[in-house]
């Protein structure tokens, strides 16, 4: 065997086992999963590796369209009030926008989810559900964040969650409700939403339309293309 199929039979197999390794990092939990990247040279794991690919097959969860889907009963971000998903079945479909202030992506989209929340808010109810944070300052910083000054640590409680869930809104601009993801996150975890997803629950309780997992999947196009179907005119 040639010294040029040794280098690259050792070479397909090193890049298949980062390719391995990150698809298992990938499945954790998002903090675990956070700290790995926190010490990796992302730049060129993003830039070396199929990262999109990966991303979508670790993150893609268990439910999907045609799913019933997973109810929740949350706090709104002023905590003064609670909502129940199921509470909504036989009367509206419901839009669910899951995100946090420090996933620039999500921040970017929202002026069009806005424009599609004016467009349907008569027809359907939009809810920010704000998760742990994408890139906080204790686990995967972002430079990016840095130099917008977005920079915040996980907060530990539901109070530290609630002010940068207002946060989040009144800077960025959010325009519909948001609420408050218990800190064990559950309800992220149900909808495996983080960073960013979006997903559309028909008035019969069912997944009409869950995006690919953000940041690569969070189209807000899509979800006004499934909107237009399930609420024609």
């Amino acid at each position: 065997m040639s010294t040029w199929i040794k280098v690259s039979l050792i070479t397909i197999v090193i890049y298949g086992l980062l390719c391995v390794g990150l698809y298992a990092a990938m499945r954790q939990p998002p903090k675990v999963f956070g700290s790995v990247m926190s010490v990796l040279p992302a730049p060129v794991v993003m830039m070396g590796l199929p990262m999109r690919q990966l991303w979508q097959a670790a993150r893609a969860g268990s439910v999907q369209a045609g799913d019933p889907a997973p109810d929740f009963d949350l706090p709104a971000v002023d905590r003064g009030s609670r909502v129940r998903l199921s509470d909504f079945r036989g009367i509206q479909p419901v839009v669910l926008v899951f995100g946090s202030y420090t996933c620039p992506p999500f921040r970017k989209d929202v002026p069009r989810i806005n424009s599609i929340y004016h467009k349907y808010k008569d027809r359907a109810a939009f809810y920010l559900i704000y998760i742990q944070e994408a890139h906080p300052s204790d686990g995967w910083q972002l430079p990016s964040n840095v130099e917008a000054e977005v920079v915040f640590a996980s907060p530990t409680n539901m109070e530290g969650r609630a002010d940068l869930a207002l946060a989040c809104s009144r800077t960025v601009g959010i325009e519909f409700p948001a609420l408050l993801d218990e800190i064990s996150d559950p309800t992220e975890a149900a909808y495996t939403a983080w960073p960013s997803r979006i997903c559309l629950v028909g008035k019969d309780g069912i997944v009409v339309y869950k995006s690919k997992p953000g940041p690569y999947g969070f189209l807000p196009d899509e979800l006004e293309q499934a909107l237009s179907k399930l609420l024609p005119g």
